[in-house]
C-alpha cells in the first residue's frame, strides 16, 4: 500500500488557493482520520544546541526590555549564530533582553517539549494535534515563571507579529495563484485579497492556544522536532498507515468541494469572461486531483 507522504502535498498544491478554508470536512470524516507525526529534520544531536549566552547583564533585567542594554558587538553576536535555533535565540535575547540564565532555562523547556513531540515509543498520531497543543501550553506556563511580566508581554507581541506575518504571507500566496490565472483590476485584486485574508485569519484564530510555539514558524528554538504550519488546516487528513488510501480520497473530496465553492465565491467581483476563466481552471484542477488520487491507490 502506498503512503500519501508524497501524494498529499501534490494534492494540496493542485488545490492551490482553494485549499483548506472555504469548505470544512464533515465532522464524522474529520473525527475518524488520523493526524501525522510532526515534520522532522535530522537532528545533529538529541537536544537543541545550546548556544553560548549572547548577553551577560551585570544586573537584573530592566523592568522594560531594553534592546540596547548589555548587548555585545554586532559582529560578535553574528559570529555565534550557526543555526536557525541560534538565530531565534539571538532574536529572543534582543527582543526580551534575556539573561544567560533565562536562555538556559528556555532551552531546557524546549528540550522537554521535544521529548513530548518525539518520544522513544510510537506516538499516537490520532492525538497528534492535541499533543502538540498540550506541549505549547506547557511551554507557555513555564515561560511565565522564567520571564518577568514585561518580558512575557514582549514575547506576546513577538508572537502576534509572527502570526500576522504568517497570515499575510499565506494570503498573498493564494492571491498570487489567483492573479496568475485571471487578469484582475487593482480594485478586484484588493477585494479578493480581503476575502482570502479573512478566511486565512479565521483559520489561524481557530487554532488551539499555545500551538504556535511548537510550529516551524515559532519564535522559539524548536530544534529538530516541530509541526509544519502549512499542515495544520488539513492535519487530520494527512496520514499514512492502513487507512492511507481512504485518507487521500477524503482529502481529495474536501478539496473538490473547495474548488466547487470557488465558482460562486467571487461571482460578484468578476466579469462573465473572468468567471468563465475561473470555472475552466477549477474543472482542470478537479481532473488533476482525480488523477493524483488514482496514483495513490
Amino acid at each position: 500500500m502506498k503512503k500519501p507522504t508524497l501524494i498529499l502535498p501534490i494534492v494540496t498544491a493542485i488545490a492551490g488557493f482553494a485549499a483548506g478554508w472555504l469548505v470544512k470536512p464533515a465532522p464524522d470524516a474529520a473525527s475518524t482520520v488520523a493526524a501525522p507525526k510532526p515534520a522532522r529534520r535530522e537532528p545533529a544531536s538529541p537536544a537543541p544546541t545550546r548556544p553560548e549566552p549572547l548577553t551577560e547583564p551585570r544586573e537584573a533585567p530592566a523592568r522594560t526590555p531594553n534592546l540596547s542594554a548589555n548587548r555585545k558587538p554586532e559582529a560578535e553576536i553574528q559570529a555565534q549564530i550557526k543555526s536557525v535555533d541560534d538565530a531565534k535565540m539571538a532574536r529572543l535575547t534582543e527582543a526580551l533582553n534575556l539573561t544567560s540564565g533565562q536562555q538556559a532555562e528556555l532551552l531546557r523547556v524546549m528540550t522537554t517539549a521535544q521529548a513530548t513531540l518525539n518520544p522513544e515509543e510510537k506516538l499516537d498520531t490520532l492525538k497528534m494535534l492535541d499533543i502538540a497543543a498540550g506541549a505549547g501550553a506547557a511551554i507557555e506556563k513555564s515561560l511565565a515563571s522564567i520571564l518577568s511580566p514585561e518580558q512575557v508581554a514582549a514575547l506576546a507581541a513577538l508572537r502576534e507579529r509572527t502570526r500576522q506575518n504568517s497570515i499575510e504571507t499565506n494570503s498573498q500566496k493564494q492571491v498570487s495563484t489567483f492573479a496568475k490565472l485571471i487578469d484582475l483590476s487593482p480594485e478586484q485584486r484588493e477585494k479578493i485579497t480581503d476575502r482570502i485574508r479573512d478566511g486565512v485569519r479565521q483559520s489561524y484564530e481557530a487554532r488551539p492556544q499555545g500551538l504556535d510555539l511548537v510550529l516551524d514558524t515559532s519564535p522559539l528554538p524548536t530544534g529538530s522536532t516541530f509541526v509544519a504550519d502549512s499542515s495544520i488546516d488539513s492535519l487530520r487528513l494527512l496520514t499514512g498507515g492502513p487507512n492511507a488510501n481512504e485518507n487521500i480520497e477524503a482529502f481529495r473530496d474536501v478539496q473538490r468541494r473547495n474548488l466547487d465553492a470557488q465558482a460562486e465565491q467571487y461571482n460578484d467581483l468578476l466579469t462573465p469572461a473572468q468567471q468563465a476563466q475561473l470555472k475552466l481552471d477549477i474543472e482542470e484542477r478537479k481532473r488533476a486531483l482525480d488523477r493524483v488520487a488514482e496514483i495513490g491507490r
